[in-house]
């Protein structure tokens, strides 16, 4: 088991992942019309906001603790910019939202594995997820125009 994970992290640092790139595997599921696989793509965007939020509280931490830019967490960020673009292109796509209606319709007239409980849930952790990202973009947004 030792030796898989030290695999993997060599792949993952060998072949990092394009920040234009980033994201682009859970705009094919929301893409996609079938409900379980929209549901896991939605699933996988909360992940990512909570992702994106601990690289913006790192940064924020290290200027907070520091009192100058640039730092290395800051320089994270930075990198992540295009890919958060395009976390944000998705969840203000047309697919996004066809499908989300989509997934309530079928849910209405009973169809399917998914009911309104798990979309309800979805929908409170990714507007925590959403808002909580944006509270610590606009408190590190504040604390850079103040330092």
């Amino acid at each position: 088991m030792k030796h898989l994970i030290i695999i993997c992290s060599i792949l993952f640092i060998s072949f990092p992942v394009k920040s234009a790139e980033r994201y682009d595997d859970i705009k094919k599921k929301i893409a996609n019309s079938n409900a379980s696989v929209f549901v896991d793509g939605f699933r996988e965007i909360i992940m990512a906001y909570d992702l994106e939020s601990g690289f913006v509280k790192d940064c924020l931490a290290s200027v907070k603790l520091t009192k100058k830019l640039p730092t290395k967490e800051c320089s994270r960020v930075y990198d992540r910019g295009k890919g958060l673009t395009n976390l944000s292109s998705i969840i203000s796509s047309s697919n996004f939202k066809n499908n989300l209606l989509k997934v309530a319709s079928n849910i209405d007239a009973n169809k399917g594995n998914i009911t309104k409980k798990d979309i309800e849930k979805l929908t409170q952790d990714f507007d925590k997820s959403f808002n909580d990202f944006n509270s610590l973009t606009k408190e590190l947004n504040f604390v850079l125009a103040n330092l």
